[in-house]
């Protein structure tokens, strides 16, 4: 991957800061050579074009500043478009721990950290042209103390280039170790609940604070000497400059020389401290972009997600001869094919671990399977997607924000709601979702589900953390409200249908069929549809 891949136009960007970069050292240069005539023969002219190149170099760096950010913005907001157009059209499996913190690594700290690569890089082309500038303007004042001044300059470039090598060494430590310290408070957060408290917690706390302590240890490391490299390069800078001055008074005859080769040459240093200070940046802005090139080789190499293709037969989902596992050598499901009839509330029962999940899942299209077909009926297929509400219910950020949107546009379907899952008391509890007891977190996200424009739906286990006096009432309001509220009827029946998979006894009085999985993944009903495949489209 290159930067050319996330910005259309960066050598329009590129040409542009360039352009601004030559006129901003032009701009200095003739400042010094007009006070250079100022201070041998004064007058008001030369006042007015003093202050005329000062705004000038303003105006210059104004614009450099603008669209520097907007460069930055593009190239961080093209590189988490590319990120996401990938995870959505690939088979990536998010949800994994292992990919979850990839993704969540790459949009949050990869992405900004390219951003400011590719800011420092534009930094240092233009950095490098203004000494190209200011440079050649030394010699023409004094070429001994400019060569003098060069010659110092080159081993503090080399200097500069050993020191970036040995702060990548150390940038690379401090991500592995923020990584692996992320990874350990996610995992601590999840177990924070079932650790007992005094002794428990405490020995769990001050392990905690050691193991980060020691996967903090690089970034203080990194970070010092970040601070410190520029405080080296301005000594080594200052102790040249000390001995410029001693040999100044013979190479130069008048004091006014003197002078304007000083302020020429801070100028000039200027240039060169802003190349060496973002040379290391852009490096690591590099080394981030190719840790994302790499990351999307990986999810492209794997098969492409695209919708179920039409089942021919009728408003049926089906899979036929489907296999799939989360590891290689375990398939949870082998040449497995079934029927759900589109307009019928289809209960899937069977014992943990039989695959109910993984087969909502892939009727879902949130997973592929590894060989085999799944058909949609036309609606859905038509439609573009399903209602999903997955075992591991998630609110969404703007929950809060939906909830009063859908209160205020549709008050009687709120209302038809609110009267099911007690809602309404809510909707200020929504703006703290950790706060929320798990069966209030499902009221919320079931009245989410169900406000879903699709013409089917998918749940898994929907009454989990609820009142057990209250799940059949409210699974059997869910689907009614489901199937009669006239939002995409199928085929202008009103009715829509559903699946829903749970462990609960009363499934089968509010679901209009049942389907049940053995351990091994198989059904009699599943054993019979795979003797009667479904038609390719």
């Amino acid at each position: 991957m290159h930067y050319r891949d996330l910005i259309p136009s960066r050598k329009t960007v590129r040409l542009q800061l360039l352009i601004l970069a030559v006129g901003q050292g032009i701009a200095e240069a003739a400042f010094i050579f007009v006070a250079r005539h100022g201070l041998s023969g004064g007058g008001l002219a030369v006042l007015i074009w003093l202050s005329v190149l000062v705004a000038l170099r303003f105006f210059l760096q104004d614009r450099i500043a603008g669209l520097e950010v907007k460069s930055m913005r593009d190239v961080v907001s093209g590189l988490r478009e590319k990120l996401l157009t990938t995870l959505r059209s690939h088979a990536v499996p998010a949800y994994r721990s292992e990919s979850q913190r990839k993704l969540t690594h790459a949009l949050g700290e990869s992405a900004p950290r390219v951003g400011e690569g590719f800011l420092a890089r534009s930094r240092v082309q233009a950095a490098l042209l203004q000494g190209f500038i200011l440079i050649p303007c030394l010699f023409f004042i004094s070429w001994r103390l400019a060569l003098m001044s060069l010659l110092l300059v080159i081993p503090a470039w080399l200097a500069t280039r050993w020191r970036s090598r040995s702060l990548r060494a150390l940038e690379r430590a401090e991500v592995r170790g923020r990584m692996e310290g992320q990874q350990t408070l996610t995992t601590f957060s999840e177990n924070l609940e079932s650790t007992s408290g005094g002794i428990g917690l405490t020995n769990s706390t001050e392990v905690l604070n050691e193991v980060l302590g020691k996967f903090q240890e690089p970034e203080w490391q990194w970070r010092t000497a970040q601070a410190r490299y520029p405080a080296l390069l301005e000594a080594g800078f200052f102790f040249a400059l000390a001995g410029l001055v001693l040999i100044g008074g013979s190479s130069l005859g008048a004091w006014e020389s003197w002078i304007l080769f000083s302020g020429l040459l801070l100028l000039a240093y200027r240039p060169i401290r802003e190349a060496a200070r973002n040379y290391p940046i852009s490096l690591q802005g590099t080394q981030a972009l190719d840790d994302c090139g790499k990351l999307l080789k990986e999810w492209e190499a794997l098969p492409q997600r695209m919708l179920p293709a039409i089942n021919t037969r009728g408003e049926k989902f089906a899979l036929h001869q489907v296999d799939f596992g989360y590891e290689p050598q375990h398939k949870v499901l082998r040449n497995f094919s079934a029927e759900f009839d589109a307009r019928m509330i289809t209960g899937i029962t069977g014992p943990n671990g039989a695959g109910k999940t993984t087969l909502l899942r892939l009727l879902a299209n949130v997973e592929i399977p590894t060989q085999g077909q799944v058909y949609w009926p036309g609606a859905a297929r038509h439609h573009g997607a399903v209602a999903y509400l997955p075992q591991r219910v998630s609110l969404g950020w703007d929950w809060p924000q939906w909830a009063h949107n859908l209160k205020s546009n549709q008050p009687v379907w709120w209302n038809d709601l609110d009267s099911l899952l007690q809602i309404n008391r809510l909707l200020s509890k929504g703006e703290h979702p950790k706060g929320l007891s798990g069966g209030e977190r499902q009221r919320m996200a079931l009245a989410r589900v169900l406000s879903s424009d699709a013409p089917f739906l998918l749940m898994d286990e929907p009454t989990t953390a609820l009142p057990g006096d209250e799940r059949e009432q409210i699974l059997a309001g869910v689907l009614k409200l489901w199937r009669r509220h006239p939002l995409t009827p199928i085929g202008g029946t009103g009715e829509r249908g559903a699946i829903v998979v749970s462990h609960e006894p009363f499934l089968g009085k509010v679901c209009d069929t049942m389907f049940a999985l053995n351990a091994e993944g198989m059904s009699e009903t599943a054993a019979k549809h795979s003797q009667n495949p479904v038609p390719q489209t």
